[in-house]
C-alpha cells in the first residue's frame, strides 16, 4: 500500500499566535515610545534621551511582569538588552561630549586670555607707535630747522668767504695827522667796479664802498682803513698824505696789512717831504678770497702817479727799501 504524502506546514497556529503577540507588543512599545523620541544632539539632549530611555525600560519591565508567554518574555528581554546597550552607548556619547565640551571651554578660556593679552600688546604697540610718531615729527621739525640753520650758515660762510675783510694801518713817526686812501678795483661788485681816483687836493679822503670803514687819530699820526669785501681779482692802490705844513719835518710813514687768512704784511717806510706830501706806497692784490699780496711801488711808478695826479714834475726819491713780507 502506497504511503500518503503529508503536507509540511511551517506556519501553524502556535507560531502565528507567538508572532502576533510579539508584533502586538512591538506596536504597543512603538506607540508609547515614538512621541517621546528625539534625535540626540548636545549633551543635555543626550541626558534627556537617556532619562526617557530608562523610563521606557522601567515601563517595559512592568510590561514584562504582566506578560505570560515565555517566548514573548524572551523577546522582551532581548529588546531590553538592546535598549541597555543603546543606553550605554548613549552614556558613552554623553561622556565624550562632556569631555569635548570641557576641552572646548578650556580652549575658549585660553583663547579669551590670549585675546586679552594680544589686545594689551596691540594697545601697547599702538601707544609706542604714537610715541615714535611724535618723536619722528619732532626730529623732522628739528631736522628742518637744522637744515635751515645749515643753509643760513652756508650763505653766511659764502658771504664771509667772498668778503674776506682785511685792515690797513699806517702811522707817522712825527705824529702828524695822516690821511690814508685805498683806490679799489673790485670786479663784479654791485656798487661799481672802480672807486674814484685819489684826489690829493682834498684834505681828507672819503669812503666810497659800502661796508668799508676808516678811523684816524690825528694827534697820534695814525690812520686805519678796513676793507669789508675783497673778492678774487680785486686790486687796491694805497696812498698816504700829510698837509704841506706837516711835510716840512719830513715824517716817515710805515704801516701794516692785517687779515684773518694771511700773515701780517709790513709796508715799506716812505718819507713825505714838502715837495711831495703824498705818495703811492704800493698795490694790494687779491688773487683769491682771503689772500692778499702786497707789491711796493717803484720810483718810476711813483713818478708817473705824481705826474698824473699832481700835474707837476717828480721830486727826488723819498722811499726806504721795502721789507720782505
Amino acid at each position: 500500500m502506497r504511503a500518503r504524502r503529508r503536507e509540511i506546514n511551517i506556519f501553524n497556529m502556535s507560531l502565528l499566535d507567538i508572532l502576533c503577540g510579539a508584533l502586538g507588543a512591538f506596536c504597543f512599545m512603538m506607540l508609547v515610545a515614538l512621541p517621546y523620541y528625539k534625535p540626540p544632539g548636545t549633551a543635555p539632549d543626550l541626558r534627556k534621551a537617556q532619562a526617557e530611555t530608562e523610563k521606557l525600560m522601567r515601563d517595559l519591565e512592568q510590561m514584562k511582569t504582566q506578560m505570560r508567554d515565555q517566548k514573548s518574555v524572551a523577546e522582551m528581554e532581548e529588546l531590553l538588552r538592546r535598549l541597555a546597550a543603546q543606553v550605554k552607548a548613549l552614556q558613552g556619547q554623553v561622556n565624550i561630549l562632556s569631555a569635548e565640551k570641557e576641552e572646548l571651554q578650556r580652549r575658549a578660556a585660553r583663547l579669551s586670555a590670549d585675546k586679552e593679552r594680544l589686545q594689551g600688546e596691540v594697545n601697547q604697540l599702538t601707544a609706542e607707535k604714537e610715541q615714535l610718531r611724535g618723536q619722528v615729527n619732532q626730529l623732522t621739525a628739528q631736522n628742518q630747522q637744522l637744515n635751515q640753520e645749515n643753509q643760513e650758515l652756508k650763505r653766511e660762510n659764502a658771504a664771509l668767504k667772498i668778503r674776506a675783510p682785511f685792515l690797513v694801518a699806517v702811522y707817522a713817526d712825527g705824529k702828524q695827522p695822516l690821511d690814508l686812501y685805498l683806490d679799489a678795483v673790485r670786479p663784479g661788485s654791485a656798487e661799481g667796479e672802480k672807486s674814484p681816483p685819489f684826489d690829493p687836493t682834498r684834505q681828507w679822503s672819503h669812503l666810497y664802498w659800502p661796508g668799508d670803514s676808516e678811523a684816524s687819530l690825528p694827534s697820534n699820526g695814525v690812520s686805519i682803513w678796513m676793507v669789508r669785501e675783497a673778492p678774487a681779482g680785486s686790486r687796491f692802490k694805497l696812498y698816504v698824505k700829510v698837509s704841506p705844513v706837516d711835510a716840512i719835518v719830513s715824517p716817515r710813514v710805515s704801516g701794516l696789512v692785517i687779515g684773518a687768512d694771511f700773515a701780517a704784511i709790513s709796508l715799506p717806510t716812505v718819507t713825505l717831504i714838502p715837495t711831495r706830501p703824498w705818495m703811492l706806497v704800493g698795490t694790494l692784490a687779491c688773487p683769491e678770497p682771503g689772500k692778499v699780496i702786497f707789491t711796493a711801488a717803484t720810483e718810476g711808478e711813483r713818478d708817473l702817479e705824481w705826474k698824473a695826479l699832481s700835474k707837476g714834475s717828480p721830486a727826488g726819491s723819498t722811499a726806504s727799501p721795502a721789507p720782505a713780507p
